[in-house]
């Protein structure tokens, strides 16, 4: 049962369906608990962090990835993860010495089990955010021998899509744009062929960054549409973690004056309509709540009262 549930879990997280991913991943950790499934934490840990890295929430979970990675030293990805969530975080120094301890051996410390493959990619993420060109070139060496595989870890519990997303992340951090356009076509071709929502998009995010380090005018406006469609998926699923990246990226190719595509101006209009019509409004012992066209009556709540203080704050 708790496999199934396990595997259940995985599936809900890459259709992008979150809130029942998130509920899945509970009642899975809960059964592998009853069972004395020893790396049944370990697992629930990695479809943790998956869910609050997509969702911006990583700061609820820094203590527990930290404390991870403190306990286990004999599982990098943990402290592979906390590196990446530092990164993320803002936290470069941090994130710096975290990646340097594991780093310090040409990553030879890193075993070869079901957790390598996700380990090294998310030390490929950190990486190119470090701009630490020795360790990119030798996690691209590491992983170039996968490159048609996907990023599973273990038993399923998370599957990361094509290891190509990661290898054009490294390419781009070694100025080789060809190799990186090659291996971000193979990844968007691959994660579609998953049909993953949220994995497409993320690849889309990645290979727009690229491009638009490229600085040429074509290269910008093949990032522009690229990082459009990402933002509509990141809203669309509540990826608000990744709609923060894109967002960002989007501001600075607006700067370089990329282009507006068609999707750009139909997602922008849509989205003012809809925010114009949003409203949260107590009535009595009851809140009007309308959003995006749906309109709900919910009885008076704490919740809903903090809820309208921080809006108005």
């Amino acid at each position: 049962r708790w496999y199934a549930a396990l595997l259940q879990t995985a599936r809900a997280l890459m259709a992008g369906q979150f809130s029942e991913g998130e509920k899945l991943a509970y009642e899975a950790f809960s059964l592998g608990q009853s069972g004395q499934i020893e790396p049944a934490s370990h697992y629930f840990a990695a479809q943790l962090y998956l869910l609050h890295f997509v969702q911006g929430r990583l700061r609820e979970i820094e203590s527990m990835v930290g404390t991870l990675a403190d306990d286990h030293p004999e599982i990098p990805a943990f402290r592979a993860a906390y590196a990446h969530l530092l990164v993320h975080r803002n936290q470069r120094r941090r994130a710096g010495e975290a990646f340097s301890r594991i780093a310090g051996m040409g990553f030879a410390d890193i075993p070869e089990n079901g957790f390598r493959l996700i380990t090294l990619g998310l030390l490929a993420e950190v990486s190119v955010a470090l701009n630490s060109s020795v360790s990119t070139e030798q996690l691209y060496e590491l992983l170039i021998p996968h490159a048609e595989r996907c990023v599973v870890v273990g038993i399923g519990g998370v599957c990361d899509g094509s290891v190509s997303r990661h290898l054009g992340m490294l390419a781009m951090g070694l100025s080789r744009e060809a190799d990186a356009r090659r291996h971000f076509e193979h990844a968007l071709t691959v994660n579609m062929s998953l049909g993953s929502p949220p994995l497409v998009a993320r690849t889309r995010l990645a290979y727009a960054e690229m491009l638009f380090a490229g600085g040429t005018a074509t290269s910008r406006r093949e990032a522009h549409d690229l990082v459009s469609h990402a933002m509509r998926t990141f809203e669309e699923l509540g990826m608000s973690g990744c709609l923060e990246m894109a967002r960002t990226l989007y501001d600075k190719l607006e700067r370089r004056g990329a282009p507006h595509s068609d999707l750009d101006r139909e997602a922008m209009e849509a989205k003012a309509n809809r925010s114009a019509n949003n409203v949260l409004r107590r009535e009595g012992q009851y809140w009007t709540v309308e959003y995006e066209g749906i309109t709900a009556r919910l009885r008076d709540s704490r919740g809903l009262q903090y809820i309208a203080f921080l809006l108005q704050h």
